[in-house]
């Protein structure tokens, strides 16, 4: 739902990107979202026991507003922005990075979590509050390098388009609109299916929580391990060649799925999990990094703002619709 809300209030900005540029619809709203995490951490100090999940609810709702805000600015930035003959290496680099942080620092977080808990159990909460207080911190150092990002010229604009007209000009053209088609069925069809892994390896093969964060783990890792090479083989040959590539391979590892039980677990279930999370980290790696830049490429320059937006906008709809059909079958 948090994502579903913070992509849908993308189409809102669009237009307002064209009266002011990118760099202050960045920076602003992004800086606000980190605000919203210091907030988030003093809940349990300042307020009482009964108004902790409205206030979480309302203080987590406003941030992925205003995070939306940031990523719609931001997107259309860096289709300006970064040279297109690098722009495969350029997001596959930032994508490894950021997920290669990722990795240990929840892992970090968790530790300090449970040492709280052990040393300190009757004050749990402020220990969550102090996890949100370092996020609000080094948010802020990111706040401050988008500050000095250099910002390309937007062109002049005769006349500000109104929000229809910028919403529903992705729409008419083929080769996007292409693209949006593509993209709206991968994350239905994605998120119809990932909700299913985890149960089935919980009930179905009664396979242990650390187990399967294990394999969650790998997966990462492959993902993290391969970003790169997608990012090289794209600048060399295309983006559609990387997804004509990672796509089946995505697809060949559910399908590898039914072969886990025969009907029931046999020696070969585990090997096969283990390979199935490598496939699925290194094609998803391929298929991410393709489709988002793929979109970067499309877009018009100095028009990238709703194009991205009404990418977004059917992305969401897709991968919000998908877990609930899930849970009413």
């Amino acid at each position: 739902m948090r994502r579903f809300r913070r992509k849908n209030a993308q189409p809102h900005h669009a237009s307002t990107i064209y009266k002011e540029g990118y760099r202050p619809d960045q920076s602003s709203p992004i800086l606000i979202s980190k605000v919203f995490l210091f907030f988030v951490g003093c809940i349990p100090i300042l307020f009482s026991q009964d108004l902790w999940v409205t206030l979480l609810v309302a203080v987590m709702v406003l941030r992925s507003a205003f995070i939306s805000l940031g990523a719609c600015s931001w997107n259309s930035w860096m289709r300006d922005l970064v040279p297109q003959d690098q722009i495969g290496t350029f997001f596959s680099r930032r994508m490894s990075l950021a997920r290669a942080l990722d990795i240990p620092l929840a892992l970090a977080a968790g530790m300090y979590i449970d040492y709280w808990r052990k040393h300190l159990a009757d004050h749990e909460l402020f220990g969550y509050s102090t996890l949100f207080f370092m996020g609000f911190s080094v948010g802020l150092i990111g706040v401050y390098y988008i500050s000095r990002t250099p910002e390309p010229s937007m062109g002049e604009v005769e006349s500000l388009p109104r929000f229809f007209t910028l919403i529903v000009k992705p729409f008419r053209d083929n080769n996007f609109k292409n693209l949006i088609t593509f993209m709206g069925s991968w994350n239905f069809a994605v998120n119809l299916a990932a909700p299913f892994f985890t149960v089935y390896m919980l009930k179905r093969l009664e396979m242990d929580l650390s187990l399967i964060i294990a394999l969650t783990v790998l997966s990462q890792v492959m993902n993290i391990a391969f970003l790169q090479t997608w990012g090289r083989v794209a600048d060399r040959f295309s983006h559609k060649s990387v997804l004509a590539v990672s796509g089946p391979l995505f697809i060949i590892s559910i399908l590898a799925w039914t072969f886990t039980t025969m009907p029931e677990k046999y020696v070969l279930t585990l090997p096969l999990l283990v390979i199935i999370h490598m496939v699925m980290g290194i094609s998803t790696a391929g298929v991410t990094l393709a489709s988002a830049t793929i979109g970067l490429k499309l877009a018009p320059r100095g028009e990238a703002t709703s194009y991205l937006a009404a990418n977004s906008l059917v992305n969401s709809l897709a991968a919000g619709i998908a877990p609930v059909l899930y849970r009413t079958t």
